[in-house]
């Protein structure tokens, strides 16, 4: 293996991105590169250069993950993409995300939990879905809305949000059992907080 470039990166000028046999390999702070006197056409093992940004980065890829965290609630998933894109190896990462769940800063069952309290404007196959989608297991998902039930009252306050200014007529109402439905929230609450408030006598059909 021959290194064959060694480029400043755009978005931190710290950091240079490290090219073996026309590939990018690796990211590592600019004085590590120094310091290990790296050098275009120096022959090198993967090994070697795993160990070298390992070493050396590990504590650096744990502050910014940190960082990164404080501004908002992470999965393992998100934070592992967050750590790939910064050009992170996986031994790195590894050692980032046991850190991590070591001190607190990632749990999927806490997410889970805070993304529920925070979002009872969508129903629970909803946030099934979005929590898949940031990279939850489906048990862990199960278990947690498991204690989480659809708020009738916030679908009543929805449905008269979106009802304002529109007549109860069955065209509405056939919309805002859709608009509903597209909340993730379930057929059978749907039907029954539109009964209550498309009333026999207002309907008008």
């Amino acid at each position: 293996m021959e290194i064959t470039a060694i480029e400043a990166q755009k978005k931190d000028n710290t950091r240079c991105s490290v090219f073996v046999d026309g590939a990018f390999f690796c990211g590592l702070k600019i004085d590590v590169a120094l310091e290990f006197r790296l050098f275009v056409g120096m022959e090198v093992s993967e090994d070697f250069l795993e160990k070298i940004q390992f070493e050396s980065e590990k504590s650096v890829a744990l502050e910014r993950a940190m960082r990164h965290m404080s501004l908002a609630l992470k999965t393992e998933k998100e934070m592992r993409r967050f750590l790939k894109d910064k050009g992170y190896l996986d031994p790195v990462i590894e050692h980032c995300i046991e850190r991590l769940k070591y001190y607190g800063y990632i749990d999927d069952e806490n997410y889970c939990r805070e993304y529920a309290e925070c979002h009872k404007t969508i129903g629970k196959k909803r946030m099934t879905a979005e929590l898949r989608l940031r990279g939850i297991d489906s048990s862990t998902v199960e278990k947690v809305l498991a204690c989480f039930e659809d708020d009738p009252s916030e679908m009543e306050r929805l449905l008269e949000r979106y009802m304002r200014g529109k007549e109860k007529d069955f065209k509405n109402r056939k919309k805002a059992q859709n608009y509903l439905f597209s909340r993730g929230f379930s057929s059978d609450d749907i039907n029954e907080v539109i009964d209550r408030f498309f009333t026999d006598e207002d309907e008008g059909y």
